[in-house]
């Protein structure tokens, strides 16, 4: 019958498990670290992206922060739709709601009231370094009318999240209209996809592939971003294009490295074509880039992790975590040890490793067993070998 049909679907998408998509997840969150790690030294300057830089830079971190910002938020965005559909499928529309509501609404919301403040007090702790009662002024500023009155008003790093709502609302707008499960080819939605999110791109503030924070959205810098989640959303429910990924990852990767250097030059001024000429070929540069990387990497996590990982899940799980609190405990560590250590490179290492262990450290004993990790998790784990937890867990959804 149709009802006992549909049972056994929901069954089957319930115990439901990508392996590599979590993986991938997982990596892109903790590539978080590396890369704000990295903005501190980096030759670009970014005013309104990192108002702390150090004097000393170098182009090796321009290289490296340059990299990981052309695909890692658009592929969260991939990721993000990807999951948007599955669950859909698995908790219906209400359950949908209920379950972004309280994922990713709520901690958003929570998170901003907390770090904003923090933030801003590291901001103007760093960039007081020296001065008298900078340490009192700190903490005194944290109550005053300066601080409360802060103008703009910025979601910080958060602004995914927030773009992420807006995404999930248009889902839910077009969702009647849009039939996602009829065939269609996957070149010309990647062109399409491409087209759309390089227009987004060209004519947005923020400049390519930067997020606008403040509250008020840029809309082509949301319509830059947009195609990247609504083909995850797409890909859930056409999976034989990543056998296609699969299969080609390798050659994926070896092309992106045009693209990669072409942007480098014209982002460091060895390409100058004019104004408009090099913003369009910057623009043109870092989407083929950005998706040729994205699509390598699926296929190449969904090659390489098709098996549960007690490793990988918890710290799948814990990257959520360390995605909302790493940025002021980068900021802080960084800019109290530039001031001690006049060594770029290993300060960026100390940097990483500290902040890591932080996170993690703070994940296991304060987020994981607590309602907090229920929020961000779904659940609480209870205090024990977390691995041990993960493989029971693993084996009562394989029977």
């Amino acid at each position: 019958s149709f009802q006992e049909k549909r049972r056994i679907k929901l069954m089957i998408i319930m115990s439901e498990r990508f392996y590599g998509m979590d993986f991938l997840r997982m990596a892109l969150m903790l590539s978080g670290i590396v890369f704000h790690a990295g903005l501190f030294y980096t030759c670009t300057e970014h005013e309104t992206l990192w108002p702390i830089q150090v004097s000393e830079c170098h182009m090796t971190f321009d290289v490296i922060c340059g990299w990981l910002h052309l695909f890692r938020i658009p592929a969260f965005f991939v990721i993000a739709g990807f999951f948007a559909a599955l669950l859909l499928e698995k908790r219906g529309l209400t359950g949908f709601v209920i379950n972004r509501f309280w994922r990713i609404v709520l901690p958003f919301v929570l998170a901003w009231l907390i770090l904003f403040p923090v933030v801003i007090l590291i901001f103007y702790l760093l960039n007081h370094l020296g001065d008298e009662h900078v340490f009192s002024d700190t903490i005194t500023g944290l109550f005053s009318r300066e601080l409360i009155g802060y103008k703009p008003k910025i979601t910080i790093h958060l602004w995914f999240l927030y773009y992420l709502i807006f995404f999930y609302v248009v889902l839910l707008l077009i969702r009647r209209f849009w039939k996602p499960r009829s065939k269609r080819p996957l070149l010309l939605v990647l062109g399409f996809a491409m087209v759309l999110s390089g227009l987004g791109f060209f004519f947005c503030e923020s400049g390519e592939f930067n997020g606008f924070y403040s509250f008020n959205p840029d809309f082509f810098s949301l319509g830059g971003f947009a195609p990247f989640f609504f083909f995850g959303y797409l890909l859930y429910h056409h999976q034989y294009w990543i056998k296609r990924f699969m299969k080609s990852y390798v050659s994926m990767l070896a092309w992106s490295i045009i693209p990669f250097i072409t942007y480098l030059l014209l982002r460091i001024g060895r390409i100058d074509l004019g104004e408009t000429i090099t913003k369009l070929l910057l623009v043109i540069s870092s989407i083929i880039f950005s998706w040729l990387m994205i699509l390598a990497l699926i296929g190449w996590v969904s090659y390489k992790f098709r098996q549960s990982n007690p490793v990988i899940r918890y710290l799948s799980d814990a990257s959520y975590w360390i995605y909302l609190v790493h940025l002021p405990m980068i900021l802080l560590i960084g800019g109290l040890l530039n001031e001690l250590i006049h060594f770029s490179l290993f300060v960026w290492i100390l940097n990483i490793l500290l902040t890591s262990i932080f996170t993690l450290l703070t994940y296991h004993f304060l987020v994981r067993p607590t309602i907090i990790g229920k929020l961000l998790n779904g659940r609480k784990y209870p205090f024990a070998n977390p691995f041990r937890i993960t493989r029971k867990i693993e084996g009562q959804m394989k029977m």
